[in-house]
């Protein structure tokens, strides 16, 4: 008590930033905490990591095709969302596919996580009319 935190370790998650150590009294994300803030509550307690999740550049291959855009910004853990549909004369686009490992992997939708930790590519996919 009245002394400061001292060294305080810094954590690591895939895909996200730590941005620091945060007081959970009276709630979770009050005061930051640093290794030079004096202790002020007088009982055990809790400091709990706060994350940034990672933006990522997602490249579009439309394999053929045409689309209006060529990449898509998208954060570590929330949705690819806004994939656009791209257009192949005498095809029918079929979906957007990981290239991870390989080309045509899982298929990527609007409602699909992110779930890759660094910028990646996905290819379209087409069935001949």
């Amino acid at each position: 008590y009245e002394e400061t935190y001292g060294d305080l370790p810094i954590p690591t998650a895939e895909g996200r930033t730590f941005a620091g150590w945060y007081l959970c009294e009276p709630a979770c994300f009050g005061d930051e905490v640093t290794s030079s803030s004096k202790v002020t509550i007088a009982k055990n307690h809790t400091v709990k990591a706060r994350w940034y999740s990672n933006e990522y550049t997602v490249t579009l291959d439309p394999n053929g095709g045409t689309v209006d855009k060529t990449s898509i910004k998208v954060f570590y853990g929330s949705t690819y969302e806004n994939l656009p549909t791209p257009k192949k004369p005498g095809f029918t686009f079929v979906g957007w596919y990981l290239c991870e490992p390989a080309c045509f992997g899982d298929e990527v939708t609007n409602s699909s996580k992110v779930t890759i930790a660094k910028n990646h590519l996905v290819t379209a996919r087409w069935r001949s009319n």
